[in-house]
């Protein structure tokens, strides 16, 4: 978190796109090694989804710039996740079912 940190200090020459680019790239990697490891991935997921639902909410009533780019940040975060769910060959039908924006199946 400390490279994170100092890539996101309030300094000139930061907003350039290869400090953007690693930063966006160590906080995908941060938010993924830190879901990869919990004991329960399904509820550390839910946390992240609460997080990012109350965030959109506090946005909703007073918006600023430093809500705009964590909310963004966050959304990254769910498309990696995404991204790496639907390329895994590991995925499968029940690793699906098991996460919480499954839809559910009919009974048979």
């Amino acid at each position: 978190m400390t490279t994170y940190k100092q890539l996101n200090r309030d300094e000139n020459g930061l907003e350039l796109k290869p400090f953007r680019s690693a930063s966006d790239s160590l906080w995908k990697y941060i938010n993924l090694a830190g879901l990869s490891t919990a004991d329960n991935q399904a509820d550390a997921y839910g946390k992240k989804l609460d997080t990012l639902a109350n965030e959109l909410d506090e946005y909703q009533k007073q918006p600023s710039a430093a809500l705009a780019a964590s909310i963004g940040r966050r959304l990254q975060v769910f498309e990696t996740l995404g991204n790496r769910q639907n390329s895994s060959p590991r995925s499968s039908r029940s690793t699906r079912s098991q996460t919480p924006l499954s839809t559910p199946r009919p009974a048979s």
